[in-house]
């Protein structure tokens, strides 16, 4: 895209084909384009108000949540016609054919450290020198990235993850290949500090989460059958059964908005 192309399809064709009940192909043997059935909607038993898509993304979850959910236990995501009327499709995506960034800078996709405050805890980013990965509630603090994306928001591990013993493991963040960059300088990555602070090792306590505005602008296009998440869950500790336990909250979100289809 810097160079003036984009090798990705639109987001359109993802919506057209979740809503729409006909298709565009391109028959290969003659080379034109032929209007097809959407499988998803066979002429008689479906219908595009039936059909709902769930995202579970790269996005704080502080950025989609009922503003009962920011403090104590409990986690509600906003409805997607909630996220419109409230205004939040501009804090978590922006308009990115207008060139407009969210107003979030945590879901800015950018290498170099960022500044600025989340707008909706007022919480600022913390600076690549800090030492404390929970200084920004939302994703500890910026890094410096050499080949990578800072992150949207970072979530604590149940069980921390020593690097070393994974060596191989290209999912574990904290290998000491990782720690340096090719000039010595330090990562300093808040996914490799103890929650309590300090220095930067080879035990991984917390993972990460890149801003999914591809993803964002699908659910945006799709409207209000949409269902909006956060890959960074609210509670990672207790029992797996919690209502508010990692990735339970979705379920209801869903169970919500279907019911309110249905009514």
């Amino acid at each position: 895209r810097r160079f003036g192309m984009d090798l990705l399809y639109p987001t359109t064709r993802y919506v057209d084909g979740l809503s729409t009940t006909t298709l565009k192909w391109k028959n290969p043997s003659t080379g034109l384009d032929e209007i097809i059935q959407n499988p998803l909607y066979p002429e008689t038993s479906r219908s595009p108000s039936s059909v709902f898509l769930v995202g579970i993304v790269g996005v704080p979850w502080q950025d989609v949540a009922t503003s009962e959910s920011l403090i104590g236990s409990g986690l509600a995501y906003l409805t997607a016609d909630q996220l419109k009327s409230l205004g939040r499709w501009s804090v978590i995506l922006g308009d990115p054919s207008s060139g407009i960034q969210p107003t979030d800078p945590l879901m800015i996709e950018r290498v170099v450290p960022r500044t600025g405050v989340n707008p909706i805890l007022n919480a600022p980013l913390a600076p690549t020198t800090s030492t404390n990965p929970q200084e920004n509630p939302i994703n500890g603090h910026e890094y410096h990235a050499v080949a990578d994306l800072q992150f949207a928001c970072i979530f604590q591990l149940e069980v921390p993850r020593d690097c070393n013993l994974v060596a191989e493991d290209k999912g574990c963040d904290c290998k000491p290949s990782e720690l340096l960059d090719w000039m010595n300088v330090p990562y300093n990555k808040p996914l490799c500090q103890p929650p309590g602070g300090g220095v930067a090792g080879t035990t991984q306590y917390f993972a990460k989460a890149y801003p999914g505005l591809r993803e964002l602008q699908v659910l945006k296009e799709y409207g209000s059958n949409s269902v909006v998440t956060s890959i960074c869950p609210k509670q990672t500790t207790g029992a797996a059964d919690d209502p508010s336990f990692g990735y339970n909250p979705v379920i209801p979100a869903f169970i919500e908005r279907v019911r309110g289809a249905l009514r």
